[in-house]
């Protein structure tokens, strides 16, 4: 645990993508700062500051656009997104658009001022690391805005390659689903602790020009060969260990910086007067051996969490797990404000862990196998009738569920039609039934699916059924 682990290797700057000159205002600027989000980077950083207000608009749930309906064999309805795009970059409303067609253009042309940003994150791309500023000597108080950076551009390009295959511009289309699947790897180098789940969602909706243009038979053999390459090097599931031992080691060192067990001669500079002195008052009446304990307890968990599964065994369960992981992390102190302020947190993180990360590992695997279908039907003229007959000639060997440990479900229903499935968090093969939005305590729809029901299915056939 110690902090200097945690710093990630130095890389040459011909091999950094952070190193674009767009992302200059985020290295300039101080690492952990803590100030509104108009001021989040230099005041020379109008373009990133644009990119800033689209993800406050277009990733947050507040939008009411839905994340990824092709999960629900679903295709989109640009209109919506047409409304975003005039309000969230201040464009004026058009005539109203009827023609999908229409509608693609116009979000294209609303959307041409970012053009410049996405040709030059295209020229770096081809770098491996991104480095972009983190704060690693205060993690639970900074508010960089690297991640929601990265992430509000993930989502332009998803409804950039939407927009262009709507206009039968395929190759525009694939050039940003390409690049959205690089910036989701250099997201996957970024440390992260509040922001699993609109990673997940973020990715996962970024995939929906794959499946559209997969259901239309859009793509060329060279086109879906090379994004079955990038899918199959992305392996968020692989920093799941990683992502546990930062969790741990962020929540300790929030005890220790709130009550220090070691003497410090001023409190911590990026807290203001008024937060110094609040921390001066708590720490007047707060025994440093809880503080200790508190620590203690939060590293013994870790300890006891970061062994991974047996390969035979699923990955483990969100739900099932909690009440035993939280009985583990109370034994381990006799704070009594622990179980207030930090279990919660601390178990909130965990489970988000347990969710998201086999989630994306999951669509990543279908997506990839998705590909090796689509590329077989250009050969044979069907899809395969077992997902055997992939291997060799499409893939090397099948992705296994990490929710079971077992391949994928499969369902051949004719040479055109076919369902590919994850049992999901459940560990039930629902027969390829799809998870649910989640609904509001009025019953309304949200954006986001219940990753806990039923199965997480990618369906290959044309569907007739109404956008969303």
């Amino acid at each position: 645990m110690d902090p200097k682990t945690f710093l990630p290797p130095a890389v040459s700057p011909q091999q950094d993508f952070a190193q674009a000159p767009i992302f200059s205002p985020l290295t300039r600027s101080t690492p952990g700062m803590k100030i509104d989000k108009a001021r989040m980077i230099q005041a020379d950083s109008e373009p990133l500051k644009l990119i800033l207000y689209w993800f406050e608009n277009a990733l947050m749930r507040q939008s009411g656009i839905g994340f990824a309906p092709w999960l629900q064999a679903q295709t989109t309805d640009l209109e919506p997104w047409l409304g975003l795009c005039q309000k969230a970059l201040d464009a004026p409303h058009a005539s109203a658009q009827k023609d999908r067609r229409d509608i693609a253009a116009e979000i294209l042309r609303i959307l041409s001022p970012l053009d410049n940003l996405m040709d030059e994150l295209r020229v770096y791309s081809d770098r491996p690391y991104c480095r972009l500023p983190f704060n690693y000597d205060l993690p639970m108080f900074s508010d960089d805005p690297s991640e929601r950076i990265l992430l509000a551009f993930l989502r332009v390009l998803r409804l950039r390659a939407t927009a262009e295959l709507a206009l039968h511009r395929n190759d525009r289309a694939f050039q940003d689903l390409q690049l959205a699947l690089r910036l989701a790897e250099y997201l996957r180098q970024q440390p992260s602790l509040f922001f699993h789940d609109p990673r997940a969602w973020a990715f996962a909706d970024g995939l929906q020009p794959l499946w559209e243009a997969i259901q239309e038979h859009r793509w060329n053999a060279r086109q879906l060969e090379a994004i079955q390459r990038q899918l199959l090097t992305f392996k968020p599931l692989a920093d799941y260990p990683d992502r546990l031992r930062f969790i741990a080691f962020a929540n300790a060192l929030f005890v220790e910086t709130i009550i220090p067990t070691r003497p410090v001669e001023t409190g911590h500079p990026d807290f203001g007067p008024e937060g110094q002195s609040e921390i001066r008052w708590l720490r007047r009446f707060y025994p440093k051996g809880w503080s200790l304990q508190d620590q203690a307890a939060i590293y013994q968990q870790w300890l006891k969490s970061r062994v991974p599964p047996p390969p035979e065994s699923p990955f483990p369960s969100h739900s099932a797990g909690d009440s035993l992981f939280v009985r583990q992390l109370l034994r381990g102190s006799s704070d009594p404000f622990f179980p207030i302020f930090l279990v919660p947190r601390i178990v909130q993180m965990q489970s988000d862990l347990n969710e998201f990360m086999p989630f994306m590992q999951a669509v990543t695997d279908l997506a990839a196998l998705a590909c090796a279908m689509e590329r077989f039907r250009l050969v044979h003229s069907a899809y395969p009738e077992t997902l055997d007959l992939l291997v060799p000639a499409f893939l090397d060997q099948l992705p296994t569920d990490c929710m079971s440990n077992a391949p994928m479900q499969y369902r051949y229903v004719d040479r055109q039609s076919c369902v590919l499935y994850s049992v999901g968090l459940d560990r039930q093969d629902n027969g390829g039934q799809a998870s649910p939005r989640q609904q509001n305590w009025q019953g309304e729809l949200q954006p986001e699916f219940d990753l806990s029901k039923n199965d997480w299915v990618w369906s290959l056939h044309t569907s007739n059924s109404p956008p969303q």
